[in-house]
């Protein structure tokens, strides 16, 4: 089981020419995928209403070994845990 903590997407940069203004993630380990909520408006607030993801899915890794992802537009915190 993996928690996955995703705060927000800020300073989005233009894709094709259009503004981002709507994003979501997805996260997929292990052939499971979980999505994030859309964000409905960056500009507004660049937060997701739902910070913590779980995904369901087999891990090689010890237990409570986590890893933060920090993008260019978004900080990404995921922890494995088997005893969840």
């Amino acid at each position: 089981m993996f928690q996955i903590l995703c705060w927000g997407m800020r300073n989005m940069k233009r894709y094709q020419l259009l503004p981002i203004t709507s994003p979501s993630v997805e996260f997929e380990i292990g052939g499971a995928v979980v999505q994030s909520p859309i964000i409905k408006n960056t500009k507004k607030n660049p937060n997701f209403s739902q910070a913590l993801l779980f995904l369901d899915t087999v891990s090689s890794s010890p237990c409570h070994e986590s890893s933060a992802i920090i993008g260019r537009y978004c900080e990404i915190l995921i922890v494995y845990c088997s005893d969840l």
